[in-house]
């Protein structure tokens, strides 16, 4: 009766607690598939809601950008939040859905298909420059739509809530039934026990047995640590240390990589291994760490008996005595330096890479200079050419009309040039163009724009200077020609047209009314200004 009693109680512990576990186990597998899918149902939501927010952010201000580059480069962004967002609600399609979810999301299907076509139409209105009409479609008509768009996301993001809320009671009730399960069969089993335990006589035996059971488990485990042990010693660098640093311990591995032997280990430390590498706070946080009982991580550079370097990945575990204080401590290594050589030799080639890369762009940028040097200058006077000159007049051009700025144009052309190189040749007429070139420069602002027109002609371009001032000018000029002694041929002059800027003419027609004052300055006999 005593046997069968006792068979009865441990099989109603096993079957208690086996059943228990498993119904444990699945309430946790189900609160585990619940928090997963819902965290992958709501993830997504969340990113497809927040990929929506953002173009509607990126809209507008698409609609606020000035810049054309600008609202194309935002034009693109708002297509990659677009394919964004269909790659997600791709992803969910795919999920394990419920028809209530499948029915939200063809809503907000129909919703953000009816929303994209609105929002090129924003876009396209924008780079049209037809900004109010872009945020008036943004407002009455992209909005509502994104907003029908947005309410599906919300109606399945509460499903979402409501379906683990509903999931989590059932969790619980779960729960409730296998704990009232677990307590009632327990009671029965603790019943059960007390009356077997006062009928029990071989509680001696029972208890010696399970004395023979766990020698027979210690030796078990003793072996299993001799093996560890052996594996440990053969991978790995393994020594221990006392409460003070000294090594008690030191396997062949680390007397074959520092190339010291066992009797000039044992009983000194870690010392002698010292690189320098690390500075002094380094070893003192270590042994801080070690010190309070916890394990430390880290690398080290130690250097050899023959004075050679090696590292090694290091893991010191402290041993706690029962007052919690570390009586030993066991440090495992792994040598890493083949790893940590080929990091430097990378990271050389890292820094001369960078070097050479450098010294290329600043050449490249030099080049870059010169070029740009020799396409807007002329080659003979060093002053701009006309290349330079016609880039410079649009712009200006652009901005005389706009803040209404004054600007002269002043066409200059020396007189009988062609006789000049006939009588002295062309490397006195090429003399005579720089000396030329010279004397203007030397009566001109540095706000000019003072050019080569071609051949002997020349023209400078003057902001902020009226009718008047511009005759005034060009006589200074004319006089300064006039006077100016050239090396090689003594006195010659010049003849000059000069105009200013008309409002809403074209630079077409400011060239040619000035070309004409120029033509009319040599018809009446040249060395004279005539105004266009």
């Amino acid at each position: 009766m005593i046997i069968l009693g006792f068979g009865i109680v441990v099989a109603l512990m096993g079957w208690l607690t086996v059943s228990s576990l498993l119904r444990l186990n699945d309430i946790r597998a189900n609160i585990a598939d619940i928090v997963t899918q819902h965290n992958e149902h709501a993830g997504l939501l969340r990113q497809m809601y927040q990929t929506t927010r953002d173009r509607s952010l990126i809209l507008q201000k698409i609609i606020s950008e000035a810049d054309p580059f600008t609202r194309d480069e935002l034009s693109v962004r708002v297509d990659e939040l677009g394919a964004e967002f269909a790659r997600l609600r791709s992803r969910f399609m795919e999920l394990d859905l419920q028809p209530v979810e499948r029915t939200l999301l063809e809503k907000q299907g129909l919703a953000s298909a009816n929303t994209k076509p609105l929002q090129y139409k924003v876009i396209d209105l924008a780079k049209a420059g037809r900004q109010s009409a872009a945020q008036q479609v943004l407002v009455q008509e992209v909005m509502p739509a994104q907003d029908a768009a947005l309410t599906a996301l919300n109606d399945l993001l509460a499903f979402q809530d409501g379906e683990i809320k509903r999931h989590a009671e059932l969790a619980y009730n779960s729960e409730r039934k296998a704990f009232a399960f677990l307590v009632a069969g327990g009671g029965i089993s603790i019943l059960l026990s007390i009356a077997i335990a006062f009928t029990v006589r071989t509680q001696i035996k029972n208890l010696i047995a399970r004395l023979l059971a766990t020698s027979r488990e210690l030796e078990e485990n003793a072996r299993e640590l001799k093996y560890q042990k052996i594996a440990l010693d053969e991978h790995a660098i393994v020594s221990i240390c006392d409460a003070a640093g000294r090594i008690t311990y030191a396997n062949r591995k680390f007397t074959e990589i520092s190339q010291y032997s066992l009797a000039e280990l044992i009983g000194h430390d870690h010392r002698q291994l010292n690189s320098g590498h690390h500075p002094r706070e380094f070893f003192q946080e270590m042994w801080r760490i070690i010190g309070s009982g916890v394990t430390w991580h880290g690398l080290l550079k130690n250097r050899r008996k023959d004075g050679t370097f090696y590292w090694v990945e290091t893991t010191i575990v402290p041993f706690l005595n029962e007052q919690g204080k570390p009586y030993q401590y066991v440090s495992v290594r792994t040598d890493i330096t083949l790893i940590k050589e080929a990091e430097e030799v990378l990271h050389r080639s890292k820094e001369e890479l960078e070097q050479m890369v450098a010294e290329q762009t600043a050449e490249l940028r030099e080049r870059e200079a010169e070029l740009h040097k020799l396409a807007t200058t002329d080659t003979l006077t060093g002053i701009a050419n006309r290349r330079r000159f016609n880039l410079a007049l649009d712009a200006e051009l652009l901005r005389a009309d706009r803040h209404d700025i004054p600007l002269a144009i002043i066409l200059m052309d020396i007189d009988h040039f062609k006789r000049i190189n006939d009588t002295y040749g062309h490397p006195t007429g090429d003399s005579v163009l720089v000396e030329f070139a010279r004397v203007v420069e030397a009566n001109i602002r540095a706000s000019d724009l003072f050019a080569r027109w071609g051949g002997e002609e020349f023209i400078i371009m003057a902001p902020h200077v009226e009718g008047e001032s511009a005759r005034v000018l060009a006589e200074k000029l004319r006089e300064s020609v006039a006077q100016f002694p050239f090396t090689e041929v003594g006195t010659t002059t010049c003849s000059i047209g000069a105009t200013t800027y008309r409002a809403g003419e074209s630079e077409q027609e400011l060239l040619a009314r000035v070309d004409v004052a120029l033509y009319q300055a040599k018809q009446n006999g040249r060395n004279r200004v005539v105004m266009g």
